[in-house]
């Protein structure tokens, strides 16, 4: 069964965390020397029925983000700004911060661009349509509450016990939000959005099967605790 792409590859990148770079050094280019004070994300591991055009290993997912994106240059280099400033116990913060935000903005881009493929797929399969909306609607229904919560866990986390400069944390986010719709988008050039009757019941299918799964996976999201800035919360 062919994947439509990029409806369910969003889904699969929800599920693997694998929406920003797992460790700050990847994304800033700097020196392991350099990457002392910032603490890693593992990659989680692939599922098995991922499809083949989601880049999984770190420097293919680097090279996808960057390659003619010029919102990548600037992220590249205001992340190198930004990392120098920070203490170690921020940079820890950060890692979690920006690796919370990416699994929330994905699981956004996810139900949009889900809604888009669902709806030219009723169009183009009237008998489907009926089915695809409810599926849709149960889909979104289903994610868009834990979606609010971790938006909510985000912003009370961009505080001055987390951060000296809660502001700059923003306008790095902003940055990283804007090199992920301009990847987004480029990729969408380049793929057609399958709307055969196989394929539009393989993403009713992928609705039913992985609302669940990404409101699972954004729940074990861990946020600094917006108190204290100590630790992590959900």
């Amino acid at each position: 069964m062919r994947p439509l792409f990029p409806s369910v590859a969003l889904m699969a990148l929800i599920l693997t965390a694998a929406a920003v770079p797992a460790a700050p050094s990847a994304l800033a280019g700097e020196s392991s020397a350099d990457s002392s004070s910032s603490a890693a994300v593992p990659a989680a591991p692939a599922p098995a029925e991922l499809p083949k055009s989601v880049p999984l290993d770190k420097k293919a997912r680097m090279e996808a983000l960057s390659a003619g994106n010029p919102e990548a240059a600037k992220l590249t280099d205001m992340a190198q700004k930004l990392y120098k400033g920070l203490s170690q116990e921020e940079s820890q913060r950060l890692v979690a911060v920006r690796t919370g935000f990416g699994m929330v903005r994905v699981a956004e881009l996810a139900r949009d661009d889900i809604g888009k493929t669902a709806k030219l797929c009723g169009q183009a399969n009237p008998s489907l349509k009926k089915n695809l909306d409810g599926q849709f609607a149960a889909f979104q229904s289903k994610i868009m509450p834990e979606v609010d919560i971790q938006e909510k866990h985000l912003q009370d986390s961009l505080n001055k016990n987390n951060f000296t400069h809660p502001d700059e944390i923003r306008a790095f986010l902003d940055q990283l939000d804007k090199t992920m719709l301009h990847a987004k988008t480029e990729n969408e050039k380049n793929m057609t959005r399958s709307t055969t009757a196989e394929d539009c019941r393989s993403l009713g299918d992928s609705m039913d099967a992985n609302g669940g799964r990404i409101v699972d996976a954004l729940k074990k999201i861990t946020w600094p605790d917006e108190k204290t800035g100590a630790g992590a919360t959900k």
